[in-house]
């Protein structure tokens, strides 16, 4: 499915944004950019941190966890100034390729499904979900964050 500029926030123009995926060294990048919109997140060496850049800032990351039995979308951030301008929309549009060989589970805000439905992303009831997903939306229910369970199929 693809993502529609039209369908949420304004759009801002591809051609003013570089996607990439950071390096080990350049995760301090990530981490300020992290603390600067305010949220807290850790960072495993095992994750892969994928950024938008607008001009010479970066505007969104996302952190791709690669588990077991699924991949795992987790701290999609987009900086409060630059929401609702098609950024996190953009970023989703280039991860989703890279979620393609393995299913991909991810625990949104419920006000932004609508957002994670348009790469292609289902809502789940936690009982259909595997332990680690069940176990990770418990611990963060418990700090009255109001998320749903995710999932995007892998493609065949």
């Amino acid at each position: 499915m693809t993502l529609s500029a039209n369908s949420i926030g304004r759009s801002v123009a591809p051609e003013h944004t570089v996607f990439r995926k950071l390096s080990a060294t350049e995760l301090p990048l990530a981490k300020r950019f992290y603390k600067e919109a305010a949220y807290r997140c850790r960072f495993d060496r095992a994750s892969d941190v994928y950024v938008l850049y607008h001009h010479t800032s970066i505007v969104a990351a996302v952190q791709i966890d690669r588990e077991e039995q699924f991949d795992f979308l987790r701290a999609m951030v987009v900086a409060p100034a630059h929401r609702g301008r098609g950024f996190g929309m953009q970023l989703l549009q280039h991860v989703a390729p890279l979620l393609d060989e393995r299913s991909c589970w991810c625990l949104p805000y419920r006000a932004l499904e609508r957002l994670y439905q348009y790469a292609g992303f289902f809502a789940f009831a936690t009982s259909n979900c595997p332990a680690p997903i069940k176990a990770r939306l418990k611990r963060y229910q418990a700090h009255n964050k109001s998320l749903i369970a995710m999932c995007r199929s892998h493609r065949e």
